[in-house]
This record gives structure tokens, C-alpha cells and sequence, in this order.
């Protein structure tokens, strides 16, 4: 069974950041030495704003978990996730319910296929309470889905390693690239909607219902440069930030581009 994952490519000054996290985590667990990344290109600036956030189980409140957790309580039409491993902490699953219950659409899709079936189990024993608070679960099928995507009000995407789950909390070091742009995260949306067309099953009550069978992806080609193999990079006004591109990685490598390069 094919994986689908998404990547985020980014260059410029946000790349140094992510340099410098992964070479801080490499000397903390004592890693062989390794020589120093090339000096980052220079690049021109755009409209999307960037920046790498780390998680470390050193902390006692990783950045990644808290920059999340506000996200979502500063959320005021939709929250849309994307999740390779969904086993909320106490926490999170507060902050989806009070979202939804205020009215935001809280949308999260997960995996129907794993290759961990006791975090589907663990997952799947959350769904009674969320559904109850009007949080809509989508299992992705014909995939073993291991993306990990944020869209919050279709201007604030995350993208990166970290799961909705313990471990990514508490356990593992993660890398994310939150990226604050309109119109990246309307490419976002349209990868959102687009897991959920090529078949999911819909949770409803606790049970599991098949709403759609797996086909063909809805033409999208109405989307601005939206076509299989296009790239084109975001380009951010800020030191911290650079240049983005979002990639599907499933089998025909759909790109969703940012479509903002001048």
C-alpha cells in the first residue's frame, strides 16, 4: 500500500534555522562530526511569513505543542489537520472541543491503514467525545497516510514531523515550518479536500461509514497554476522566513504550489 506524506521545501533564511536546529540536535546526542552546512544563498523577498519552531522532550513544553495549542484557541472559522498518528493528550482534546463548540469547523483527517494499529485503536476510542462536541473525523483510505499538516483559517499552515499524539509531545524531537499566508494556505486547503475526496470513511456516532469509494482526484485545474509536476516558491518578507513549497508525495507527486513568486 502506497504512503502519503507531504513535504515543505524551503530556502533562504528560514533554512538556515532549520540548519541550526537539526546541527543542535545532532551535538546534543553526541553525533559524529560533521562539517558546517554552506552559506545560504541570498534570495528576494515575498508576501508569506516563516518560521521553524522546534519540539524537544528536554522542554517541559515543547514549542511546537504550545504554538499549537494557542493556534487553536485563536482559531475563528476553521481548523483543519492532517495526521499520520492521532492520539490527542488531555490538553489538545480540550482545545479541539472548545473550538468546535464555539462554532469553529474542526476538521481532522487520520489514517484508516497504520503501520502502528494500536495507536488506531487508542485513537479510535477518542472519537465518541469529539464527535459529541462537533468535531468532524475523517480515516483516510487506500493510503497509509503520515502526513502531518495544520490549516488554521485558511492563513496559518504547519508543516513538519509532529503528530497529534503523545509521543511527539513528550517523547520525540520534531521539526515544523509555520507559514502565515493566504494564498499558501489556500493550496493547503485544496490538499485537505483533496484527501478527503479520493476516499475516506466518515465517523459518525462512534461507527465508521463509508462515504465514498476511492477514485480519481476532483478536477482542480481551476486552482491558479495548480497542475501534476508544477513548483513555484512563497517567498517571505522577513529574515526568518524564505522561499515554500508544498509537496504530496503520493505515487504521481502531485505539487501544491504556493504561487506566489515574483
Amino acid at each position: 500500500m502506497p504512503w502519503r506524506d507531504t513535504d515543505v521545501e524551503i530556502d533562504g533564511p528560514a533554512a538556515a534555522e532549520f540548519e541550526h536546529i537539526f546541527l543542535e540536535t545532532w551535538h546534543w546526542n553526541k553525533g559524529a562530526a560533521i562539517p558546517p552546512p554552506p552559506a545560504t544563498p541570498t534570495t528576494t523577498r515575498g508576501s508569506a511569513l516563516v518560521q521553524a519552531i522546534d519540539g524537544d522532550p528536554n522542554d517541559n513544553r515543547p514549542m511546537i505543542y504550545r504554538t499549537l495549542l494557542v493556534s487553536l484557541a485563536l482559531a475563528h472559522k476553521s481548523i483543519h489537520l492532517t495526521t499520520g498518528y492521532f492520539v490527542p493528550t488531555p490538553d489538545l482534546d480540550r482545545a479541539l472541543k472548545r473550538a468546535a463548540r464555539r462554532g469553529v469547523d474542526v476538521e481532522i483527517v487520520v489514517p484508516a491503514h497504520s503501520d502502528s494499529d494500536m495507536s488506531i485503536a487508542a485513537g479510535r476510542s477518542e472519537y465518541m467525545s469529539l464527535l459529541k462536541a462537533g468535531v468532524h473525523i475523517y480515516e483516510r483510505l487506500g493510503v497509509v497516510l503520515h502526513a502531518k499538516t495544520a490549516v488554521i483559517d485558511g492563513t496559518l499552515s504547519i508543516i513538519g514531523s509532529s503528530n497529534l499524539d503523545w509521543r511527539s509531545v513528550i517523547y520525540n524531537t520534531e521539526d515544523d515550518a509555520v507559514i502565515i499566508d493566504r494564498a499558501f494556505g489556500q493550496k493547503m486547503e485544496a490538499m485537505f479536500a483533496d484527501d478527503i475526496a479520493r476516499g475516506h470513511a466518515r465517523v459518525e456516532g462512534g461507527e465508521r461509514v463509508l462515504e465514498y469509494e476511492l477514485h480519481p482526484a476532483p478536477n482542480r485545474s481551476h486552482l491558479p497554476g495548480r497542475k501534476a509536476g508544477d513548483v513555484l516558491a512563497a517567498k517571505s518578507d522577513r529574515a526568518a522566513g524564505g522561499n515554500v513549497q508544498a509537496q504530496d508525495r503520493t505515487p504521481d507527486r502531485r505539487l501544491a504550489r504556493a504561487g506566489l513568486a515574483h
